[in-house]
């Protein structure tokens, strides 16, 4: 009887320290939306802002021509920060051609690039949610937001 209780106690336990867990990393990725929204206030006060369920897009430079769609291959040069109320530490500099809404990007960026134009440049942010989450990638901490300055190079038209 003792030892079904122990078992019980235990289970309990883990139950609520996984929903601590849980509790704790909702509030993190809300206190990381607020800090991305107030860091987009504060310095970008006159660009156009795009949200796009979950990812913002701050139009640096307007591009031209047809907005990238998903299924389009898309060619961009960027910088990746891990965003901690502001870019703190850039952790890749490249450049890429994806066909938008791959898995080779992360949902943030795949979110936050649809529509983008030739030419354009822009910051896309987001919280850990629309990023690697709860993974630690070796070079992004887990949990961590991040922002991505883009500069597309081109587009190509898949549909």
């Amino acid at each position: 009887m003792f030892r079904n209780f122990g078992l019980i106690s235990i289970a309990i336990l883990t139950l609520f320290a996984m929903a601590s867990c849980q509790g704790e990393k909702l509030l993190l990725l809300t206190t990381q939306e607020e800090q991305i929204d107030s860091y987009i206030s504060k310095e970008f006060p006159e660009n156009e802002v795009l949200r796009l369920d979950g990812a913002n897009r701050v139009i640096i430079t307007p591009g031209s021509g047809p907005e990238a769609a998903t299924g389009d291959s898309i060619r961009f040069i960027y910088e990746a920060y891990v965003f901690q109320g502001s870019p703190v530490g850039m952790f890749w500099s490249d450049s890429a051609n994806v066909v938008l809404g791959s898995r080779y990007l992360v949902e943030g960026l795949n979110r936050g690039m649809e529509g983008m134009r030739l030419g354009e440049q822009s910051l896309i942010l987001f919280s850990a949610k629309y990023g690697f989450y709860d993974q630690n990638t070796g070079i992004v901490p887990s949990m961590s937001a991040l922002m991505y300055n883009v500069l597309v190079t081109g587009i190509k038209k898949n549909n």
